[in-house]
């Protein structure tokens, strides 16, 4: 009979990766409805905007294409986009516009890497618990992957390249763990390929693989030079223009430019308490990030590096800017190395004689699905506090101005429903509508502007700023007049000048 166990037991621990496939899947179609709702909704800022700009343009044959997009950098207004954050995967992302003009084929590019991505933490797991028990296997990969809130949570908010830069790393450590030394080498290039903070999480796995077995890792310590080298080379050049490391990170260096990665070391070392008064405040915003990957994994040199390099910029932002729920997919890098680790934790101490640190592996296995759900999973009680709330009514009434507009036309645009009109050269998203001045590049120019999403107008503003654009002469005609959705045409036979708006209550 207990023969007979082990052969059924055998059976079902063969058909989990059916299991994970399967459950991926169905993940990967739940986050591509969401996805469409989304877009269909305009709930897209310039996030997405940024990436649907420079994808559209190098579609188009615009292969070194210039960023409008963010609006911190008024009055700058734009810069190369390679600069932003010197995220060269971008370029391999343009055939999807071939396939998607509309911009919504890059949302399910997204959606897929996650799923993905947590396939292959499954897969890992599963292979690295080949002499545990089924159900050990089937709690931390649930728990731990497929019940994380952070993976749908990186999908929730626009489009961002971390999530190719998580398929990649998860795919890198499930490859060195492998003994697959050569294509974790490419996997590498490919994370640093998604920009220059994705390239320090190379630091983090490179020094947390070395540290598991020095003697057999060596190699390991290739990526975290070369992590370190991508990051250190974009600031150099300055591939990094949309950091905003002064706005962040100022306060460490006495808020004064220029700012470096060397002045912030010398600023930090100068006046240490300030660090350690942010990372005190910070602190409580990091436990949900971690337990939801399971806190067992900080047991291994590799969970604990990766989190504490991922989790180094955001904690030391004031305010926890970073460490919010839509902030998400910048941290979500050490969900799936977390659960990895655990799985290691557990198969190690399963090797144990005396079984005494696999009894304490299993206690911590619990008491990580414990924090998981006190801590982590009622975040998802507030995983659309961060989504804009755009009517379908008003919905339908931006998707007919988007049909109106030319590619070819300037756009100024409400921050919180940027995303879609950025198929052009010219789009400006404007966070607020006061007192700004902005370019008129276009003899034929857009402003469209909704009370609806995130950092918009008031109704009361929107009504200045539409007695404002209808004074300013006779070549400003009204498409749409509503109290929730204003859009209007500037005609100018002049270009090269500054629209200024004026200041609004």
């Amino acid at each position: 009979m207990l023969r007979q166990n082990k052969k059924i037991k055998g059976k079902i621990k063969d058909k989990l990766p059916l299991l994970w496939g399967a459950t991926a899947a169905v993940v990967a179609l739940g986050m591509i409805v969401h996805s469409v709702s989304m877009f269909h909704l305009f709930e897209l800022t310039p996030d997405f905007a940024n990436f649907y700009q420079a994808t559209y343009l190098i579609a188009h044959g615009h292969l070194y294409p210039f960023d409008t997009v963010f609006p911190h950098n008024y009055p700058h207004y734009g810069f190369p986009f390679l600069k932003s954050h010197g995220e060269v995967f971008t370029w391999a992302l343009a055939p999807l516009i071939w396939l998607s003009p509309s911009g919504v084929a890059l949302l399910v590019a997204q959606d897929l890497a996650i799923a993905g991505s947590q396939l292959l933490a499954a897969l890992c797991i599963h292979a690295i618990l080949q002499k545990r028990g089924v159900v050990t296997e089937v709690i931390t990969t649930l728990v731990f992957v497929f019940l994380n809130p952070w993976y749908y949570f990186a999908a929730f908010f626009d489009f961002h390249l971390e999530p190719f830069a998580l398929l990649f790393l998860t795919a890198l450590i499930f490859s060195y763990i492998d003994g697959k030394r050569y294509l974790a080498a490419v996997l590498a290039i490919l994370v640093a390929s998604t920009g220059d903070v994705p390239a320090t999480y190379l630091v983090g796995v490179g020094l947390g693989l070395f540290l598991i077995s020095p003697s057999k890792n060596r190699s390991a310590l290739f990526f975290a030079a070369f992590g370190l080298s991508v990051f250190v080379f974009d600031s150099l050049f300055h591939l990094n223009e949309a950091s905003s490391l002064l706005s962040r990170y100022g306060y460490l260096a006495g808020n004064k430019a220029p700012l470096n990665v060397g002045s912030l070391l010398v600023g930090v070392l100068s006046h240490p308490s300030i660090a350690f008064e942010t990372l005190r405040g910070n602190a409580k915003y990091v436990a949900p990030f971690l337990g939801s990957g399971g806190v067992i994994g900080l047991l291994t040199p590799l969970g604990l590096a990766i989190s504490a390099v991922v989790l180094m910029g955001p904690i030391l932002v004031p305010n926890a800017t970073f460490l919010q729920n839509y902030d998400s997919f910048q941290i979500i890098a050490i969900e799936p190395a977390l659960a990895i680790s655990g799985a290691l934790v557990i198969a190690w101490t399963g090797k144990n004689r005396e079984r005494l640190l696999a009894k304490v592996a299993e206690a911590a296995l619990w008491l990580s699905v414990v924090s998981a759900v006190v801590i982590t999973y009622p975040n998802l009680l507030s995983a659309k506090d961060f989504n804009a709330t755009v009517t379908r009514g008003i919905a339908t009434d931006l998707s007919r101005t988007l049909r109106k507009i030319p590619n070819t036309a300037e756009v100024i645009v409400a921050n919180g429903v940027a995303g879609r009109f950025a198929a052009r050269r010219l789009i400006y998203p404007i966070v607020s509508f006061q007192n700004i001045y902005v370019p008129i590049w276009s003899h034929t120019t857009y402003v469209v502007v909704s009370t609806q999403g995130i950092s918009d107008p008031t109704a009361m503003q929107l009504r200045v700023i539409s007695h404002f654009l209808l004074s300013e002469s006779g070549s400003v005609r009204a498409l749409i007049n509503t109290p929730t959705v204003s859009v209007y045409e500037i005609n100018s036979k002049s270009v090269g000048y500054y629209l200024r708006f004026p200041p609004t209550a």
